[in-house]
């Protein structure tokens, strides 16, 4: 990849910069000793309910995939 597709792809920001920020993420996010979920349960179930109000076969779709996912009540 030329380094000006590569600037190109990364909005006019330098490549090295761009992967400088990428490492330092990375480090920040392996350092975490404890992981969080995404969604709590209940946060997912109410994003089920959103999605279903919606109506479109996108959100249908997610809805579904996401409430496989929950545990029975």
């Amino acid at each position: 990849m030329s380094e000006a597709t590569r600037r190109r792809d990364l909005g006019g920001r330098a490549a090295v910069g761009q992967r400088m920020d990428e490492a330092l993420l990375w480090q920040q996010i392996e350092d975490q000793a404890e992981r969080q979920p995404l969604l709590t349960i209940g946060e997912a179930r109410a994003a089920v309910a959103l999605l279903r109000r919606e109506g479109s076969p996108a959100a249908d779709e997610l809805a579904a995939r996401i409430a496989r996912r929950l545990p029975a009540k």
